[in-house]
């Protein structure tokens, strides 16, 4: 097993920042630290490290491009789809709206407006070649009083955020898109179903439904240290009435945990880890 000591670190904030494959930034600073060690370190040895370090760059690389391109080959032979650019851009419509309301409409007006020829149809049979290849998960929104699925615009959430990089290079910093992706994979792992709530005038980031049918609810923030943030946040979990519990998920390192009438804050990190 290999041992970064730290520069795997350095090597994703240069992807971030720069745009270096990780692979590559690993391998140079390797190549760097092993020039250390020369007056003591024979070249036999130093040249195996290097080898072996080159050879894990690729692997590092492949594997953080390859779940992508797998699931694309997926789609494209499975559907027989031809103009694979129409595709290519659904996928990164779709990751681009992680967190919104999405319509098949909406995504094929997106692509007429980027001049790329496309129908409702078409991009009706894109997307469900995309949930098949499980490159994305369908969130629909679930009335929560009515305790019944809507059939009216749905969310869309990515099963890789390092898909999303390498789709969307430009937006590496919305934190917030991110963190809520993160929890609802994290809910679909703990539920047999999560739904994005809809609840009197206001929508509930999600709704877990257990093995048991057993609900529970969710918002999720960066933070809710500003009041009226809080306040927003809040008004949507406070106007369910039912006893079923409430969470309030932020990266909040000061006031981590809190109770709202019923509504627990929990600090993100700790509620992945618990």
């Amino acid at each position: 097993m290999f041992k970064y000591g730290g520069t795997d670190i350095i090597a994703r904030i240069l992807d971030l920042k720069l745009g270096i494959p990780v692979g590559k930034s690993l391998l140079a600073l390797d190549a760097f630290v092993l020039t250390i060690p020369l007056s003591y370190l024979d070249i036999k040895h130093m040249i195996y490290t290097l080898l072996a370090s080159f050879i894990l760059s690729r692997i590092t690389d492949s594997i953080q491009a390859g779940s992508y391109a797998a699931r694309g080959l997926f789609i494209i032979s499975d559907l027989n789809i031809k103009d694979t650019p129409v595709l290519e851009r659904v996928i990164q419509s779709l990751y681009f709206s992680i967190g919104s309301q999405v319509s098949i409409n909406k995504i094929t007006n997106t692509l007429k407006s980027a001049e790329y020829s496309s129908s409702n149809k078409t991009v009706d049979r894109h997307l469900g070649g995309i949930l098949n290849s499980l490159l994305m998960y369908e969130a629909k929104r679930y009335d929560i009083c009515g305790r019944q699925l809507l059939n009216s615009q749905s969310k869309y959430y990515g099963v890789d955020m390092g898909i999303r990089s390498i789709l969307l290079p430009d937006h590496q910093e919305d934190f917030g898109h991110i963190i809520e992706n993160i929890v609802y994979l994290e809910l679909l792992r703990r539920n047999k179903a999560v739904y994005v709530g809809e609840s009197s005038k206001y929508e509930v980031d999600f709704v877990g439904i257990s093995d048991m049918k057993e609900l529970s609810y969710y918002q999720v923030a960066l933070t809710t240290m500003d009041e009226k943030v809080l306040k927003r946040e809040l008004r949507s979990l406070e106007q369910i009435r039912d006893s079923y519990p409430k969470y309030l998920l932020t990266l909040d390192t000061i006031n981590r945990t809190a109770n709202y009438n019923g509504i627990q804050k929990l600090n993100l990190i700790d509620w992945l880890l618990s």
